[in-house]
């Protein structure tokens, strides 16, 4: 696998959440999120009141297990009820794109009634209504805290003090507390740490307790004594703070009132009395924060705080004038592809959290002026979120989903993010439907990693951070086998620590990233072995949605994975492909059956696996939105592979080769008869096998491709910076559908090879200011600067000094280009395509000469 960052674009979703162009690194990017804004808009819709049933059905006691019974999952696989099938339904059936509205599902379709509360919520909801009382004084406080972030240590608190009652809490049918015993904590102002280059910084995360403690060095400290120190801002503790895999769940919190208007009500009621639609996430005008919601004034208490309680004994207030503060952020960038203007998620730059001088007036400042010329629009808070979900389900290999709350006022929102989307619930106005958020904290308190989205089997680094005492050093390696493949096991009873009572592990905290051997069984005969966290990943895109595929070199394998009997390295890629398509191995097995010659052309699979089959369907399903969505599911698939190297690692000549045999290759298969197209030519996916002192062209990635037809229009996905111009133009039209005619993949290997005599030197990727715009995942922006770029390139634009003896190649291939853009000719047959192949070999053929003829054989050549 070449290590790049991710630029495909789907026209089911025209500016997908990861871009970039070459072999580069995919750290730093600081404009990742247009994209990640542009996912956000086709967000989906649910009730609150039905993703709080699905998040309590994984709290439910497991019924004991049929002993006759097959296991269908490990021990404490999340919590998924039946899906009616292990398989998924007919991608005609809920995913067909020809048939979908456009826009965002509506909420109130497909079983999203707001009848009333289902046995189980109606059961949790009454256990929780007693502790309602108990917290108003808390509500009260908050009320007048304050705007900026004077709010967050007394939202924290009140916060921390729910979670402390609901331990009490035993609804008949839900698991206890899990030994996660979560806890939130104010963060703001810091950034938390993962992926170099991310800014991220939510104001409020929920941590799990161990985790809490190691960040502020309290390893002995109970529960309440942690809270204390959680009110304060900033975790920074003598470990270096807070990583994105110790975060179960951030929250972003936003202001419009100062006191908040909302009353706290004399009574609670177990049914919802106030409506809080969802959050625009279009630039509309119009934010469900301020929405009115039903009459109860005449039911409220007094503001003012009453005298301390049981609860505010436990867990003393802090002055939240000790925060630290933070300047001004507000930036404004354009999302590709919409020509609409969002702001982007930099409101804690590293510049502003490494000053200490800043005012604190900042947030207040940029909320009151955003409130004179769009009181309403919240799309700051959005994004924030939409950009945290990306850094939590980025931290961890085969993270499922991530769980985020955004608090305006009185009013809170969940959002479930996974690779198919985001999908937000309407609100609750929790000064006035308390039990419904004491519902959603008991729900947290009780849920496992495998809850949270890690799977441990994949990621055994994720327990030691979350329980005490573990001790990573120890080299335990996560070993799978007893839990089928897959499985997010989180150990043999609710919520327990998987290691606990393991006597190979000491009793000391974690350090931070210290990795883990995982070993993982892919199938009866093949178990591979990585690092785990995966800190270097060969390939790993920063993104919110799609297939998010990480490659990563494997350690080591049984002995039935050694290829043919020799010794090459393997690379294991977890990714994230739509249900609905060919399986890899199988479309690649069949490209092997076109031609024997092809054999050295094509990667070489050495075992796979479905991890999660169901996938994102099932929440979908549970919610009742699935036939709605704008995108189709995906499944999580691992897949193995004999390592090849990146084409960037040859030069000269050798490079040129390369690249024809993969055009060959490319070639033999688009136009045999099961018409295997690969759809998707980029540098990423052309690679090097090196065998017996040879170097072969090798056509990569098959996991987009098709066979026999080509991907419907709506659903078509290329990487942008090589993709034709004339494709890109149609990609921008939502009006036709758009056939992948041959000539698109001739101009793509064209592009390729003109971004490597301009971008890269000494195989090393050397970027100039005039090809930095190539990088970009907006099919306008990249159509733009490649047509300026035909007409220009004789001015502005010059290739490095190791391609300049091939400059006339460089020439001509431009000039090619702007011929066929200028006179396209969709005509798609053999003879034809054959007569596309014969110019390119031609241009390059006067520098190569006989060397052209290497590489499989193409009849009629």
């Amino acid at each position: 696998m070449h290590m790049q960052t991710n630029s495909s674009c789907s026209t089911d979703n025209i500016a997908s959440s990861g871009y970039a162009i070459s072999g580069g690194s995919t750290t730093n990017q600081p404009d990742f999120a247009p994209h990640v804004v542009a996912d956000l808009r086709r967000s989906e819709h649910c009730l609150v009141e039905n993703l709080l049933e699905a998040l309590l059905r994984r709290c439910v006691v497991p019924s004991p297990p049929d002993p006759e019974a097959a296991p269908s999952h490990g021990p404490c696989t999340p919590r998924m009820p039946s899906t009616g099938g292990s398989a998924l339904p007919n991608a005609t059936s809920s995913t067909d794109s020809t048939g979908r509205a456009e826009g965002p599902p509506n909420p109130n379709n497909q079983g999203n009634t707001s009848e009333s509360p289902t046995p189980l919520l109606q059961r949790c909801l009454e256990a929780v209504h007693p502790k309602c009382d108990e917290l108003a004084p808390l509500l009260a406080k908050l009320k007048i805290s304050g705007k900026d972030t004077k709010r967050y240590t007394p939202l924290v608190e009140f916060l921390n003090c729910a979670l402390f009652l609901l331990k009490e809490a035993e609804p008949s049918g839900i698991c206890p507390a899990s030994d996660l015993d979560v806890i939130f904590a104010v963060n703001y102002p810091r950034r938390i740490h993962w992926r170099p280059g991310s800014d991220c910084s939510p104001d409020i995360v929920l941590l799990s307790c161990s985790g809490a403690r190691r960040c502020y060095d309290m390893s002995d400290g109970e529960w309440t004594k942690v809270s204390e120190a959680c009110l304060a801002g900033g975790l920074m503790g003598a470990v270096g703070g807070l990583e994105w895999p110790d975060v179960l769940a951030p929250a972003e919190v936003e202001w419009n009132n100062d006191p908040i208007s909302a009353q706290v009500p004399i009574k609670y009621e177990t049914t919802l009395t106030s409506d809080v639609s969802q959050l625009p996430t279009n630039n509309n005008n119009s934010d469900p924060s301020e929405a009115p919601s039903r009459d109860t004034a005449h039911n409220s208490v007094s503001e003012a705080a009453s005298s301390s309680t049981r609860l505010s004994k436990s867990i003393p207030s802090t002055d939240s004038s000790t925060r630290p503060n933070l300047g001004n952020d507000a930036v404004n960038s354009e999302v590709p592809g919409t020509g609409a203007t969002a702001l982007l998620p930099a409101k804690r730059t590293r510049a502003h959290l490494e000053s200490n001088d800043s005012g604190s007036a900042t947030k207040k400042q940029r909320n009151h002026e955003r409130n004179h010329s769009q009181p309403t629009v919240r799309d700051d808070v959005v994004n924030h979120t939409g950009c945290n979900a990306a850094e939590m389900l980025h931290c961890s290999a085969g993270r499922r989903h991530a769980l985020s709350l955004v608090i305006i006022d009185e009013n809170i929102w969940v959002w479930w993010c996974d690779r198919q989307g985001a999908i937000q619930t309407t609100g609750i106005n929790f000064f006035q439907d308390l039990p419904h958020l004491l519902v959603l904290l008991l729900a947290f308190q009780r849920f496992t990693l495998a809850d949270w989205g890690f799977d441990i089997a994949l990621d055994p680094s994720i327990p030691p951070r979350h329980y005490n005492p573990i001790d990573p050093t120890s080299n335990g390696s996560a070993n799978n086998d007893s839990r089928g493949k897959g499985v997010a096991s989180d150990g043999a009873s609710h919520g327990k620590n998987p290691a606990a009572g393991n006597p190979t592990h000491a009793s000391k905290q974690p350090g931070s990233q210290v990795p883990v051997t995982a070993k993982f069984k892919v199938n009866p005969s093949l178990t591979i072995h990585y690092n785990s966290p995966v800190l270097n990943p060969l390939h790993a895109p920063f993104c919110l949605k799609g297939r998010s595929t990480t490659s990563f070199d494997v350690t080591n394998a049984s002995e039935a994975a050694t290829p043919e009997g020799s010794h090459s390295k393997l690379v294991a890629k977890l990714y994230w492909p739509h249900h609905d398509r060919s399986k890899e191995e199988d479309i690649i097995q069949d490209a092997r059956n076109v031609a024997s010659d092809l054999d050295n052309h094509l990667p070489r699979v050495i075992g796979s696996c479905d991890i999660d089959p169901v996938g994102t369907f099932a929440i979908r399903q549970e919610l009742g939105i699935n036939a709605s969505s704008p995108c189709p599911p995906r499944v999580l698939r691992l897949i193995v592979f004999e390592r090849l190297m990146p084409i960037t690692d040859l030069q000269g000549d050798d490079f040129l080769i390369a690249l024809v045999e993969c055009m060959k290759c490319h070639f033999v298969l688009w136009n045999s008869t099961k018409q295997i197209r690969h759809l998707d030519i980029s540098l990423s996916n052309l690679m090097v096998r090196d065998k017996d002192g040879r170097n072969y062209g090798v056509l990569n990635d098959w996991d987009l491709s098709s066979e026999g037809k080509n991907e419907p229009g709506r659903c078509l996905t290329t990487t942008i910076p090589f993709t034709a111009l004339t494709l890109l133009h149609m990609m921008k039209r939502v009006d036709i559908e758009v056939d992948r005619l041959y000539y698109f993949e001739v101009e793509s290997f064209f592009w390729v090879m003109i971004w490597v005599f301009l971008a890269y030197s000494d195989k090393d990727l050397q970027l100039v200011n005039e090809t930095r715009d190539w990088r970009t995942g907006d099919p306008g922006a990249s159509q733009s600067t490649r047509l300026s770029f035909l007409v220009y390139h004789l001015y502005h634009y010059g290739i490095h000094v190791e391609w300049k003896p091939y400059s006339a190649i460089y020439t001509e291939t431009i000039a090619w280009i702007k011929r066929r853009f200028e006179e396209p000719n969709e005509n798609e047959t053999t003879e034809h395509n054959l007569g596309l192949l014969r110019e390119y070999l031609a241009i390059l053929g006067k520098k190569l000469g006989d060397k052209i003829q290497t590489g499989p054989i193409v009849a009629g050549l």
